[in-house]
């Protein structure tokens, strides 16, 4: 009994053009051909699975880095405030046996001293503070620029006076902050304008800022020995060190980037030519309806 047309293949024999015509001819089917989608889908999925492992196995890795650090951290500041804790104790006890009738002029330094180590510990209870949020994010209120640099300034003072480091800041703007982090902001730049100055000419440090839409700019330029051209960022690692042209970014500004970005911004090195500065620049989130900048004494 012979098949119909319906059941005749192109290896049956010839195939007139009519059926060729008629589409009633069946043609084989490839298999593997057919197969394909499915393999390659099966791959994907492979390469997929394993990619995941692989970032499952980073993350942990990365937490574990992160709880030693957070350790270290903890370990740092209890020595920290050990030390604080002797240098406050001393100075009391210099007090007591210098008795009611100290000069003055000693009083006055005694009591820098004791307002040096109340600063110091803020400034390590900050860190704290910042090192336990994960997201970096801390509450935000209104606080004047102002009185930030003062603060900075007041905390600089004796590395600002042994440089003769001459700071020229316009007045500054309210913004929208953690107090603490901000004055860590500032002093850390400042700090580093006064490491890195040029011995051979008056250090100089100029504070400016400019309104850009809902936040303020912050510009900090200094006429130090410069920047690397080729590092200027402030996540490069190690230390920041003085190379045949000028310093790295180092551990400092880093610190600066991270309280930026928690304030939604972004922090950036402006190298200018040889041997003529750095400008470090922010921006921070403005007070809406924020009164007039008050004039700077």
């Amino acid at each position: 009994m012979e098949d119909g047309p319906e059941g005749r293949t192109q290896g049956d024999g010839p195939v007139s053009d009519t059926e060729a015509r008629s589409g009633s001819v069946q043609r084989p089917v490839d298999r593997r051909a057919a197969g394909a989608p499915a393999r390659r889908a099966a791959d994907r999925a492979a390469t997929l699975s394993a990619a995941n492992a692989d970032l499952l196995r980073r993350i942990e890795r990365l937490e574990g880095a992160n709880s030693e650090l957070e350790a270290f951290g903890e370990a740092l500041a209890h020595d920290l405030s050990e030390g604080l804790g002797t240098i406050a104790f001393f100075s009391e006890a210099l007090e007591d046996a210098l008795g009611p009738g100290i000069e003055e002029p000693v009083r006055r330094q005694l009591d820098g001293i004791r307002a040096g180590v109340e600063r110091g510990q803020a400034l390590i209870e900050g860190a704290l503070r910042t090192a336990e949020r994960r997201d970096g994010a801390g509450p935000r209120h209104p606080v004047d620029a102002n009185a930030v640099l003062d603060e900075a300034l007041a905390n600089l003072r004796a590395s600002r006076e042994l440089a003769g480091v001459a700071v020229n800041a316009e007045p500054l703007p309210a913004v929208s902050g953690e107090r603490s982090e901000l004055v860590r902001l500032f002093q850390n730049v400042l700090a580093n304008a006064i490491r890195f100055r040029d011995r051979s000419r008056p250090p100089r440090v100029r504070i400016g800022t400019r309104r850009q839409g809902r936040r303020w700019r912050f510009e900090i330029a200094d006429n130090g020995i410069g920047i690397d051209r080729g590092a200027a960022s402030p996540s490069s690692d190690g230390p920041r060190e003085r190379t045949a042209g000028g310093a790295r970014p180092g551990v400092g500004l880093e610190v600066c980037r991270r309280i930026v970005e928690a304030h939604g911004g972004r922090l950036r090195l402006d190298p200018g030519p040889a041997r003529s500065g750095t400008t470090v620049s922010f921006d921070l989130p403005a007070v809406e309806a924020s009164p007039p900048r008050s004039a700077r004494p």
